[in-house]
Order: structure tokens, then sequence, then C-alpha cells
């Protein structure tokens, strides 16, 4: 597959970092959706765990997260300096140097982990170690520049909270939590390639071997597409193994036709490449305010 040569070097600028750098670092848009999809657990797990356990927990995967980010900005700072929609990014500007992103990234993750471990469990901080590692080193570092398979592979990653939170409260391996996992799974692949797909002439341009690039748009849209079909079924799971109900089950379907929808008319029209993108975001945070509303629905009354 295609390659890109690694190129760590000094930053564009020396600004004085800000604490809005710091927020940009963290990447927030990521970490709302980490952290949403981490709450779940905290309402639906078997679990006695004290309120001040349940906020360390969140608290952990959140800075895990924030952690990982900084990672990946702090590596992919040559590549995002070519991206237009990444041009602004800190480490491109230099308003935090690479050294400072490598540092934070290190030592918030080293925090969160510690935190997982002492408030929660090993099980949960073994996970939460795994799923920062995959993120900041299988996918960013080894899959990102090499494969077209390096969303796919490397959305494990961020599949894993829902996973980690159920575990930290239970402090048991359980079956419920990874059907939230294959949903995030097979959601992140047509999540990214339709913005892959909008900004195929960035990805081209840093030399990363995005599947719309490599294997052209017509194959990429029928993957959308087919892991679009593969994700509708996987939000059916939770309902058909009891975890939630007819409300869920509703929504679910509603929403899943409506991103099937859009995933068709890419085909007709790249424009809703971005308009499914967008779409999608609004999707997975429906799909999990589904499962809480279902909870305290089938918890209070009977439907």
């Amino acid at each position: 597959m295609t390659n890109t040569t690694k190129n760590i070097g000094a930053p564009l600028l020396s600004n004085e970092s800000t604490i809005l750098d710091y927020i940009i670092l963290i990447k927030p848009g990521v970490l709302y959706l980490v952290v949403f999809t981490s709450i779940i657990p905290i309402f639906i797990a078997p679990s006695s765990a004290m309120i001040m356990q349940k906020i360390a927990i969140i608290i952990a995967i959140a800075l895990a997260s924030s952690g990982s980010a900084a990672l990946n900005m702090w590596y992919d700072s040559d590549i995002d300096a070519v991206m237009k929609r990444t041009q602004k990014r800190p480490t491109v500007t230099g308003a935090i140097p690479p050294s400072e992103a490598l540092a934070f990234g290190l030592l918030v993750n080293l925090l969160a982990i510690t935190i997982m471990a002492l408030c929660a469990n090993y099980k949960a901080a073994g996970l939460l170690a795994f799923a920062s590692f995959f993120y900041s080193v299988i996918y960013t570092i080894g899959l990102k520049r090499h494969t077209i398979q390096n969303i796919v592979i490397g959305g494990a990653a961020g599949a894993l909270p829902p996973v980690i939170a159920w575990t930290g409260l239970t402090d048991q391996w359980n079956f419920a939590p990874w059907l939230f996992f294959f949903i995030i799974f097979f959601w992140t692949p047509p999540h990214f390639w339709a913005l892959a797909i909008h900004y195929q002439k960035d990805y081209k341009e840093c030399n990363v071997p995005m599947m719309v690039n490599v294997m052209g748009d017509e194959y990429t849209k029928k993957q959308i597409l087919l892991y679009t079909i593969i994700m509708i079924f996987s939000t059916i799971l939770p309902y058909i193994f009891g975890i939630c109900g007819h409300l869920y089950l509703i929504t679910a379907i509603a929403l899943g036709l409506r991103f099937f929808y859009l995933a068709i008319k890419i085909f007709e029209n790249n424009s809703y490449a971005i308009k499914t993108f967008l779409f999608s975001i609004f999707y997975l945070f429906g799909i999990f305010t589904a499962v809480l509303a279902d909870h305290f629905l089938l918890k209070y009354f009977t439907l």
C-alpha cells in the first residue's frame, strides 16, 4: 500500500500555548463521543459502585482519550500541515511544540490508567491502556499510513469505551457491552469514509492511503453501504438479547433507515458524503440516547 514518510520537524512558529490550544489538542469532538458512549454503562450495568467511583471511571476514560488525541496530533503534524482542515491545529502552527504535545499525551495517559487502576480495577485499567496504545501506536503509527484498512482496524480503539466503563463498574468480563462495541466498530468505517470522500484531495496530497484514493469512489461507496447495513443489523442485537426494549428498537430502525438512505444517495452525488458524515455523528448520539431512554422506560414503566 501507499506509504508516507514521517518527518517530525520543528514547529512553524514559537508561540505561547493557550488553554484553547490544549482544548484543540485533545480533539473535543471525539472526546464528547467517547465520554457519551462511556456513560451508558454507568446507568445500565449491574453495579453497586459509589457515585465518586463512577465519576472517576468516566474521568479516566476522558483523560485517556485526550492523551491519545495529543499523541496522534504530535505524530501526524506533518500530515496535518498539508491538509486544509487540519492546518490550524496547534501542533502545526507551533502554538504547542512537538515535545510538549508528546509529554502531555504520555503524562495524561499515565494519569488516566493510574486513576482507573486505583478507583476501579486492574481489568479496566488494562483495557484502557490497550485502547490508548492501540490508537496512539498501532493505528496512528502502524496503520494510518500503510493500509486502506486503517479506519476499519483502528476503529476498535474508539469502540472500547463502553466495554472499559462496564468492566470498571463490574470487575467482570461481560457480554453485554460488546454489543455496544460492535455498533461503534461498524459505525466507524462509513463515518470516516464519508469524510474521506469529501476531503479526498487532502488525503491524496498528504499521501495517506485512504480507501477512496487507492480503490476509487465507486468501491468506497459500496463499502460505505455494506458497513452501513452491517451496522444497522448490529444495532438490533441489544434488543434481540434483551438488553433494550421496543423504544430502542424503533429508534434504531428509524435512524438506521435514514443512514441507509444517505449511503444510497452518495452514489448519486458526492455532496451527500459530508451530509452522511454529519448525520453519522447525530446517529451515534441518537442510538445511545435511545439506550438510556429505553432503560429508564423499562425501569419505571411497562412498554
